[in-house]
């Protein structure tokens, strides 16, 4: 759990959403290959970036956003 510095890209969460479930993974950008052959939406077109690692948010089929995370 963390609290952001930097602003925000808008967007609705689902009408339950009050926490994020961030999943870590080893191969970012092969995951969210096979997560769009689902049909999974992401919140944004490529991943962003952090001290951390790359992450990218996604939608649940409720609409509540979690992220994909690689840590460097």
């Amino acid at each position: 759990m963390f609290e952001g510095g930097y602003h925000a890209v808008e967007y609705d969460h689902g009408v339950n959403a009050n926490s994020t479930l961030i999943f870590n993974v080893q191969n970012l950008d092969s995951d969210i290959e096979k997560l769009k052959h689902q049909g999974v939406e992401f919140v944004h077109t490529t991943p962003n970036e952090n001290k951390w690692g790359r992450y990218s948010a996604f939608k649940d089929p409720s609409g509540i956003v979690h992220e994909l995370m690689e840590f460097y």
